[in-house]
């Protein structure tokens, strides 16, 4: 999200996000130094001194509260899913960027006011749960921890707009504890959002006016009031506003406004001021973005740290609005400029033997400007058929798909409809980091063979469709040559001159030709004369000694992945 690092789920490892949501930290003071005799040796003093740092630095260590809502709304709609309720933790020095391990870390959870208002359960292995009190043993840790104690849903007989108060205390063996109090409410509010009809021929360096609005459709009203964040993709908004924080002063991406006033059931609100997003002079297109959240209770990953900066002007106030036809909590603007950006395709070289199974990282295209945004290649997962790469194999190489018992990040290329015959494949986008692979048996040596790779592009943006089609050339390894001896290498020159086909230059295009994945293919210029020429020469033999360094290659990744695991531990509870 917009401010925030996105969690991965990829290969079980966790990106751990920075602060979202309210922050609590307590400090003790360190611990007072003790006088040492002059008499002491010197071992003595030395042994005293660590050991004073040591308690110094556990008084110091902290509890930080990541994620804690002030409010939960529990529906009594049966037909609507409760909101989890979950708390994160994360361990913390006196200095904002310091780790320290806490030890021992036990959560109390008491919603005894929650008797006769909810029903609560627990399918978290670390809590016991009894008479409306959940006891939650975290263990030690440093990173993100988060823990969700229990499930709850109306008891029976719960009547709406019933409030109580759920109580956190967290302790640990090195650390001072940490308290905070939840408001609960039966009953939900259910913001609503008004929607935007999307944009098309904008002028690049335009002002676009947009007005969100918001309302409440639900079964109570929302006391705490609502907090609304603006993210502006391929646009900078305005620091305008004295009572939003934004994520810079300077040309902001994101703004955060906060109305306390709370907001009844059918009511709805608009922002008497409109909002203005500049258009990038090079974006091709972007979106605005509007979300909305009851004060205090941010969403994972959304919210402004409560130190960003305010805007210079005058508030931003709210007036009534008709929210029927309002949709979602949230809202998007999509908009599409006039600008243009050559898109262009990356040749490759497949190299192997004769007989071998060899797989080859696909480049994905480069753009060549002047437009910048939306001439990215698509993610894999949006990609569509249109989206992809398609491919006509080099004569005398047939496509080995990837076997069901295989497991790979990356994508890999696979027959077009009829594409068997006439050696057509299609090409999806693979994840960053991992991308697009080829893999091949070389049949037979067919001199001067070659294929192509075209990529999608749009003709009414892309300037040049003469390079959106580039070559794919074969390399015959030397029987005399090593088995295995190939990988991610330089193409050849000689190849790239004689191909005669429009690919991307050196330098910046080769470098973005790197973005197709893990290792991926590298660019180099022709030796020959004219100034286009280069291509990404991959490709590795599935030869013995090749799978034996992919072993040890695969062992060394899961050692890593294995020491991340175990540098972060999620508490969750999971449904029965």
């Amino acid at each position: 999200m917009p401010g925030k690092w996105q969690r991965g789920v990829r290969a079980g490892l966790v990106v751990v996000p920075t602060l979202a949501g309210l922050v609590l930290t307590i400090g003790v003071n360190g611990a007072a130094a003790q006088s040492q005799s002059p008499s002491r040796s010197q071992s003595q003093a030395q042994s005293q001194s660590q050991t004073q740092a040591q308690a110094q630095s556990q008084s110091q260590s902290q509890i930080r509260v990541m994620h804690a809502s002030q409010a939960y709304y529990l529906p009594l709609d049966s037909s609507v899913r409760p909101p989890d309720f979950s708390y994160s933790f994360a361990a913390g020095g006196s200095g904002s960027d310091e780790e320290r391990t806490l030890k021992d870390v036990k959560a109390v959870i008491d919603a005894s006011d929650l008797k006769g208002k909810a029903e609560l359960q627990t399918h978290n292995s670390s809590c016991t749960l009894a008479d409306y009190v959940a006891t939650c043993s975290l263990g030690d840790f440093y990173q993100r921890t988060d823990l969700a104690p229990f499930t709850l849903k109306p008891a029976a007989g719960a009547k709406k707009g019933e409030t109580g108060a759920v109580r956190l205390t967290v302790t640990s063996s090195n650390a001072p504890a940490v308290h905070h109090t939840t408001r609960f409410v039966v009953g939900a509010p259910k913001l609503t959002a008004r929607q935007f009809k999307p944009l098309d021929q904008v002028a690049p360096g335009a002002e676009i006016s947009f007005r969100p609005a918001f309302g409440n459709s639900g079964e109570v009203p929302l006391d705490e009031g609502v907090s609304l964040q603006v993210t502006a993709s391929g646009a900078t908004l305005e620091a305008r506003y004295g009572n939003c924080r934004y994520d810079r002063l300077d040309a902001p991406t994101i703004a955060q406004c906060d109305f306390p006033k709370g907001l009844p059931v059918g009511a709805a609100r608009e922002v008497a001021d409109a909002f203005k997003a500049k258009v990038g002079k090079t974006a091709m297109g972007g979106s605005i973005g509007v979300y909305l959240w009851g004060v205090g209770s941010p969403p994972e990953y959304l919210g402004l740290d409560a130190k960003a900066p305010h805007g210079t002007g005058a508030p931003l106030t709210l007036r009534s609005a008709d929210g029927s036809g309002f949709g979602a909590d949230s809202a998007h603007l999509e908009f599409r400029t006039t600008q243009t950006s050559d898109r262009k395709a990356v040749g490759f070289t497949i190299k192997g033997k004769v007989g071998h199974v060899v797989t080859t990282q696909v480049p994905f295209p480069v753009t060549a400007g002047p437009g910048t945004a939306g001439g990215a290649a698509p993610r894999a997962a949006s990609a569509s058929a249109g989206d992809q790469m398609r491919l006509t194999l080099p004569e005398g190489t047939t496509l080995v798909p990837l076997g069901p018992d295989e497991q790979d990040e990356a994508l890999y290329c696979a027959y077009d409809k009829g594409g068997e015959r006439d050696r057509k494949a299609v090409c999806p986008f693979g994840p960053d980091g991992f991308g697009t692979k080829l893999r091949v048996r070389i049949d037979k040596r067919v001199e001067g063979a070659r294929g192509s790779i075209t990529v999608p592009y749009d003709p009414a943006t892309d300037p040049d469709e003469k390079n959106n089609t580039a070559p794919i050339l074969m390399a015959y390894t030397d029987a005399a040559g090593p088995d295995g001896d190939s990988g991610a290498t330089a193409g050849s020159g000689t190849g790239a001159a004689d191909s005669g086909a429009e690919s991307a230059d050196s330098g910046e295009d080769a470098q973005d030709a790197g973005n197709g994945g893990q290792g991926g293919a590298v660019a180099q210029s022709s030796g020959g004369t004219g100034a286009g020429g280069a291509l990404a020469t991959t490709g590795a033999d599935a030869d013995p000694v090749r799978l034996g360094l992919a072993s040890g290659g695969a062992v060394a990744l899961g050692a890593v992945l294995t020491l991340a695991a175990r540098r972060l531990r999620a508490v969750r509870a999971t449904e029965a």
